[in-house]
Protein backbone atom coordinates (compact mmCIF):
# COMPACT_ATOMS: atom_id res chain seq x y z
CA UNK A 1 0.00 0.00 0.00
CA UNK A 2 1.21 3.47 -0.83
CA UNK A 3 0.19 6.43 1.34
CA UNK A 4 1.00 10.11 1.54
CA UNK A 5 -0.09 13.22 3.43
CA UNK A 6 -0.69 16.16 1.12
CA UNK A 7 -2.93 19.16 0.49
CA UNK A 8 -5.64 19.62 -2.13
CA UNK A 9 -6.75 23.22 -2.52
CA UNK A 10 -5.34 23.98 0.93
CA UNK A 11 -7.16 21.04 2.55
CA UNK A 12 -5.06 18.52 4.51
CA UNK A 13 -5.66 15.04 3.04
CA UNK A 14 -4.29 11.54 3.46
CA UNK A 15 -4.10 9.76 0.09
CA UNK A 16 -3.72 6.00 -0.09
CA UNK A 17 -3.54 3.47 -2.88
CA UNK A 18 -4.54 0.32 -1.04
CA UNK A 19 -6.19 -1.53 -3.88
CA UNK A 20 -9.55 -1.31 -2.13
CA UNK A 21 -10.94 0.90 -4.89
CA UNK A 22 -9.52 -1.19 -7.69
CA UNK A 23 -6.18 -1.62 -9.37
CA UNK A 24 -5.83 1.99 -10.49
CA UNK A 25 -7.88 3.67 -7.77
CA UNK A 26 -6.97 5.60 -4.68
CA UNK A 27 -8.67 6.77 -1.50
CA UNK A 28 -8.72 10.29 -0.05
CA UNK A 29 -9.27 10.74 3.68
CA UNK A 30 -10.05 14.14 5.12
CA UNK A 31 -11.35 15.54 8.40
CA UNK A 32 -15.14 15.65 8.66
CA UNK A 33 -15.04 19.45 8.92
CA UNK A 34 -13.39 19.67 5.47
CA UNK A 35 -15.27 16.88 3.68
CA UNK A 36 -17.90 19.09 2.05
CA UNK A 37 -15.33 21.62 0.85
CA UNK A 38 -13.15 18.86 -0.62
CA UNK A 39 -16.15 17.28 -2.35
CA UNK A 40 -17.09 20.62 -3.91
CA UNK A 41 -13.49 21.17 -5.09
CA UNK A 42 -13.35 17.73 -6.69
CA UNK A 43 -16.80 18.01 -8.29
CA UNK A 44 -15.80 21.32 -9.87
CA UNK A 45 -13.39 19.38 -12.09
CA UNK A 46 -14.93 18.28 -15.44
CA UNK A 47 -13.44 14.75 -15.14
CA UNK A 48 -15.09 14.13 -11.76
CA UNK A 49 -18.65 13.10 -11.01
CA UNK A 50 -20.40 11.77 -7.92
CA UNK A 51 -21.18 8.09 -8.35
CA UNK A 52 -22.02 6.85 -4.85
CA UNK A 53 -21.33 3.78 -2.79
CA UNK A 54 -22.60 1.41 -5.47
CA UNK A 55 -19.44 2.06 -7.47
CA UNK A 56 -17.26 1.40 -4.43
CA UNK A 57 -19.14 -1.81 -3.72
CA UNK A 58 -18.86 -3.05 -7.30
CA UNK A 59 -15.10 -2.42 -7.30
CA UNK A 60 -14.46 -4.12 -3.96
CA UNK A 61 -16.69 -7.09 -4.81
CA UNK A 62 -14.86 -7.57 -8.12
CA UNK A 63 -11.62 -7.64 -6.12
CA UNK A 64 -13.12 -10.06 -3.55
CA UNK A 65 -12.76 -7.61 -0.66
CA UNK A 66 -15.06 -7.70 2.35
CA UNK A 67 -16.68 -4.69 3.98
CA UNK A 68 -17.40 -4.93 7.69
CA UNK A 69 -21.15 -4.82 8.20
CA UNK A 70 -21.84 -6.45 4.86
CA UNK A 71 -19.86 -9.62 4.07
CA UNK A 72 -18.13 -9.63 7.47
CA UNK A 73 -19.53 -8.62 10.85
CA UNK A 74 -19.86 -9.64 14.48
CA UNK A 75 -22.42 -12.18 13.21
CA UNK A 76 -20.43 -13.39 10.17
CA UNK A 77 -17.07 -15.01 10.89
CA UNK A 78 -14.09 -14.95 8.51
CA UNK A 79 -14.79 -18.62 7.71
CA UNK A 80 -18.45 -17.89 6.84
CA UNK A 81 -17.28 -14.99 4.67
CA UNK A 82 -14.96 -17.29 2.71
CA UNK A 83 -11.81 -15.84 4.25
CA UNK A 84 -10.28 -19.09 5.47
CA UNK A 85 -7.03 -17.99 3.81
CA UNK A 86 -6.84 -15.02 6.22
CA UNK A 87 -6.28 -17.29 9.25
CA UNK A 88 -2.49 -17.60 9.51
CA UNK A 89 -1.26 -21.19 9.21
CA UNK A 90 0.57 -21.04 12.55
CA UNK A 91 -2.68 -19.93 14.28
CA UNK A 92 -4.73 -22.80 12.83
CA UNK A 93 -5.46 -25.85 14.98
CA UNK A 94 -2.52 -27.79 13.47
CA UNK A 95 -0.12 -24.82 13.49
CA UNK A 96 2.83 -24.00 15.71
CA UNK A 97 0.81 -21.44 17.76
CA UNK A 98 -2.82 -22.59 17.47
CA UNK A 99 -5.68 -20.40 18.67
CA UNK A 100 -5.02 -17.62 21.13
CA UNK A 101 -7.13 -15.01 19.36
CA UNK A 102 -10.74 -13.87 19.88
CA UNK A 103 -13.14 -16.38 18.33
CA UNK A 104 -10.51 -19.11 17.90
CA UNK A 105 -12.75 -21.88 19.28
CA UNK A 106 -15.63 -20.97 16.96
CA UNK A 107 -13.34 -20.66 13.95
CA UNK A 108 -11.74 -24.04 14.74
CA UNK A 109 -15.20 -25.67 14.78
CA UNK A 110 -16.18 -23.93 11.56
CA UNK A 111 -12.98 -25.05 9.84
CA UNK A 112 -14.10 -28.61 10.61
CA UNK A 113 -17.06 -28.01 8.30
CA UNK A 114 -19.82 -26.69 10.57
CA UNK A 115 -19.99 -23.19 9.09
CA UNK A 116 -22.61 -21.80 6.77
CA UNK A 117 -20.91 -20.24 3.78
CA UNK A 118 -21.76 -17.00 2.02
CA UNK A 119 -21.13 -17.10 -1.73
CA UNK A 120 -19.66 -14.18 -3.61
CA UNK A 121 -21.59 -13.61 -6.81
CA UNK A 122 -22.74 -10.90 -9.16
CA UNK A 123 -26.39 -10.25 -9.79
CA UNK A 124 -27.69 -8.26 -12.72
CA UNK A 125 -30.38 -5.96 -11.38
CA UNK A 126 -33.22 -5.12 -13.76
CA UNK A 127 -33.24 -1.44 -14.61
CA UNK A 128 -29.55 -0.97 -13.91
CA UNK A 129 -30.02 0.25 -10.35
CA UNK A 130 -27.77 -0.77 -7.48
CA UNK A 131 -29.43 -3.05 -4.94
CA UNK A 132 -28.00 -1.39 -1.85
CA UNK A 133 -28.70 -0.86 1.03
CA UNK A 134 -30.99 -3.29 2.84
CA UNK A 135 -30.76 -5.90 0.11
CA UNK A 136 -32.03 -9.16 1.56
CA UNK A 137 -30.02 -12.34 1.60
CA UNK A 138 -31.00 -14.81 -1.09
CA UNK A 139 -30.85 -18.48 -0.26
CA UNK A 140 -29.57 -20.36 -3.31
CA UNK A 141 -29.22 -23.84 -1.88
CA UNK A 142 -30.40 -25.32 1.39
CA UNK A 143 -28.49 -28.50 0.52
CA UNK A 144 -25.16 -26.69 0.49
CA UNK A 145 -26.16 -24.40 3.39
CA UNK A 146 -24.99 -21.51 1.21
CA UNK A 147 -26.34 -18.00 0.98
CA UNK A 148 -25.53 -15.02 -1.20
CA UNK A 149 -25.27 -11.75 0.64
CA UNK A 150 -23.93 -8.38 -0.23
CA UNK A 151 -25.85 -5.43 1.14
CA UNK A 152 -27.81 -5.79 4.34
Amino acid sequence: MTAAHDQLNGIDVWITCSGYTGEDGFEISVSASEADRLAQCLLAEPEVEAIGLGARDSLRLEAGLCLHGHELSADITPIEAGLNWAIARERRESGSRPGGYPGAAIIHQQRLGTAKCFLWCSLLVAGGSWSCPNFSSIQFSTQANAFARSCR
